[in-house]
């Protein structure tokens, strides 16, 4: 049978303190002729606990496992996080992988994780356990930009500020969006600049700053790289302030995009906060003004996407 090599972690935003604990993973299997996989859980484990102090997700569930698919991973298990498994002792969660994992030979973590009722298991504790079952437990220090540890918090400020060369350093990739275009009002197109409107922000998930970016564009079973200008919030000069947060991109280069198809969008660079205009006229003038600075920016770094 295939041995198996396990990252465990929630690896919200996938960055570069992630990508170390999956790098191993991903090494081992290559050197035994193994699989990887990623096992993570959902809810977040404090929205479990405490589900009044809701996380703001950095990626929905499709953008990571797109993501961690792009690094090279087999396999993604998402393990539900509910009374049950929050009631596992740390030996009946070295159990459960091992029961959910027959071929289980190597597991990589954080240095910092916990797991168990009350947190109560933590490396070193999972590396005997993992001894008994002859399974190589591994803990990964933290990665560091300069002085701080490289976190999900430092992440999300960077994008709440419209922070997206921060975002990416920490990461280790440009920030991602994803979704099935929506029909619009075509509004955009009378403009002179058609739009492709896509619904990005689902529940718990964060909202980056409002306003316009650059950025490139992907489709599905398309491979090419699109640069593209795109506008993230509730379009003040065409709707009431109680509108819904929509990102709409505009391709710099004429493409056909059918309403339902899938669409990968990198932000790359800020450009202004998103205003109301006096006018329909003011607003095409800006747009503009919008795409010529999208046309001098280049496409931002994927260099982690295998």
């Amino acid at each position: 049978m295939t041995p198996l090599c396990l990252a465990i972690g929630i690896f919200d935003g996938v960055h570069l303190g992630h990508q170390a604990v999956i790098d191993l993973v991903l090494a081992e299997a290559k050197t035994i002729n193994g699989k990887s996989a990623v096992l993570t859980f959902s809810p977040h484990p404090r929205e479990f606990f405490r589900p009044s102090e809701a996380v703001s997700h950095i990626m929905s569930p499709q953008v990571k496992e797109y993501t961690l698919k792009s690094l090279g991973v087999d396999s993604i298990i998402e393990q539900p996080f509910d009374a049950d498994f929050a009631a596992l002792s740390p030996q009946a969660f070295a159990v459960f992988l091992k029961k959910t994992f027959p071929t289980l030979h190597y597991v990589a973590v954080g240095a910092s994780f916990r797991f168990g009722v009350g947190r109560s298991g933590d490396l070193e504790t999972l590396k005997k356990l993992g001894q008994s079952l002859k399974v190589e437990v591994v803990g990964v220090p933290l990665r560091c930009e300069g002085q701080n540890p490289i976190s999900s918090t430092l992440i999300r400020k960077a994008l709440i500020e419209g922070d997206m060369s921060q975002a990416a350093r920490l990461m280790g990739h440009p920030y991602l969006s994803q979704a099935r275009r929506i029909a619009g009002e075509k509004r955009g197109k009378k403009l002179g600049f058609p739009t492709i409107n896509l619904p990005v922000t689902q529940k718990n998930e964060l909202q980056p700053r409002f306003g316009v970016y650059t950025g490139w564009m992907q489709l599905e079973q398309r491979p090419e790289r699109l640069s593209c200008v795109m506008n993230y919030g509730v379009r003040p000069t065409l709707n009431a302030p109680t509108a819904q947060p929509l990102l709409e991109v505009h391709c710099l280069e004429s493409i056909d995009v059918p309403v339902d198809t899938l669409v990968t969008v990198a932000w790359s660079r800020f450009l202004r906060p998103e205003q109301k205009f006096s006018s329909l006229e003011a607003l095409k003038a800006q747009i503009a003004q919008d795409v010529l600075g999208a046309k001098g920016s280049k496409l931002p770094l994927g260099s982690h996407f295998r």
